[in-house]
């Protein structure tokens, strides 16, 4: 949707929740900055329990429970592709499971989908580090990383 010109209600990230230095693992050490970054998607919604089909200022809902299925997020940083993300929505709305959580006994609705990294912005970095430090120091039962 566009408003004067200018592009309304695409998504957005950059609120950083979390940013941390690692203060174990990585040579040498303080090299890489962990960081969680919020993103919006202010036309999505799971679903709409209203049964009105809402429209945000922004546009009409883009409900993920009537388009279940595969979907992929790409990550742009200072105009390169850094990041892939791939996942499944299920009939109900929410990411599923892809098998990590439950055998990782994570609980609630948590789920774990791998990240691609692309490009080579992060420099030198371990590829295989996950097999052992994935999940605070230790593996994760069931991942397997993108290639």
């Amino acid at each position: 949707m566009f408003s004067d010109g200018e592009q309304v209600g695409k998504p957005s990230c950059g609120t950083y929740e979390i940013e941390d230095n690692p203060t174990h693992i990585t040579e040498p050490h303080g090299q890489f900055i962990w960081t969680r970054v919020k993103c919006n998607f202010s036309t999505v919604r799971g679903w709409d329990r209203t049964g009105e089909k809402n429209e945000t200022m922004f546009g009409p809902l883009y409900l993920m429970n009537e388009n279940p299925g595969d979907y992929e997020i790409k990550i742009i940083y200072k105009g390169h592709l850094v990041r892939s993300i791939k996942f499944a929505v299920g009939a109900d709305g929410k990411i599923t499971d892809n098998g990590v959580a439950t055998s990782n006994k994570l609980g609630n609705n948590r789920v774990i989908v791998p990240v691609q990294v692309l490009g080579d912005s992060d420099g030198q970095w371990d590829k295989n580090a996950w097999k052992t430090d994935a999940f605070y120091g230790n593996p994760l039962t069931g991942f397997t990383a993108p290639q």
